[in-house]
């Protein structure tokens, strides 16, 4: 089952909105791992390729660590594998002529839309869509000092 609801806002959109809903927002998160995790030698080249795009920027984050291994494997090797169904529909076009003259959809459409499918639900997992990020509450390097009363940055602020 899926979500319910509307995805959050992230907070930084609340704030500039002026905090409508004059909820407390999201301020800690994940701690940061502390050693970065090693890629699976096992995964392809395509996901290898990936993993050390995000991996660096996830860890110092807080977002992947020693645990994460798993399932940052399974985004990785998911589109490695979206990424090949790309390519060959890109060479061979999306359709080609049966044996018997018909026109049909070549299989790697389906399998690039299921592909496409999972990678968008374990990036959100990871908060690699701004959906995601949202969901996320991670701590703000740039943070300044808020308000108790209303969460607003104290320059802000008009509860003093």
């Amino acid at each position: 089952m899926g979500r319910r609801g509307p995805a959050p806002k992230p907070a930084r959109l609340k704030l500039l909105e002026g905090n409508p809903g004059k909820r407390p927002l999201k301020k800690t998160g994940a701690a940061p791992a502390s050693r970065p995790p090693t890629c699976p030698s096992w995964l392809t080249h395509e996901a290898k390729a990936e993993w050390q795009r995000l991996a660096p920027r996830l860890v110092g984050i807080g977002l992947l660590t020693e645990l994460d291994v798993a399932a940052f494997s399974i985004y990785c090797q998911t589109y490695a594998g979206w990424r090949e169904c790309q390519r060959v529909v890109a060479e061979g076009g999306a359709t080609y002529v049966t044996t018997s003259g018909r026109l049909a959809e070549r299989p790697e459409v389906d399998m690039a839309r299921r592909y496409g499918r999972l990678v968008r639900e374990l990036a959100a997992e990871f908060g690699l869509t701004p959906g995601g990020r949202a969901r996320l509450s991670l701590p703000n390097p740039n943070a300044v000092d808020e308000c108790r009363r209303c969460g607003l940055p104290s320059d802000m602020c008009g509860c003093w």
